[in-house]
């Protein structure tokens, strides 16, 4: 898989991803709290980036999402990258 991404660190960086066109950002919650972030979904070309933090570790691999597995009964991702997206962001 081009850009494949596999990391489980407390501190890395990603190279893999630099420079490349996000083209969506989803995020599912794990409760009503906005605070509470479950997992970040992160289309970068043509390929989705599953990355979550736990115990302060950072958790990425290449993953679609999957409302099957990720997404509980009257759950929904929320696209956050309706704002952002316009002014063409990069990571970099």
């Amino acid at each position: 898989m081009v850009n494949c991404v596999v990391r489980q660190d407390e501190e890395t960086t990603v190279p893999e991803v630099c420079g490349i066109p996000i083209s969506e950002l989803k995020v599912y919650f794990h409760s009503e709290s906005p605070i509470e972030v479950g997992v970040l979904f992160l289309k970068l070309g043509d390929n989705w980036h599953r990355f979550f933090l736990d115990a302060g570790l950072l958790f990425w691999k290449n993953a679609a999402p999957d409302p099957e597995n990720d997404l509980d009964d009257g759950q929904d991702y929320i696209n956050w990258g309706v704002g952002i997206l316009s002014v063409k962001w990069r990571l970099g």
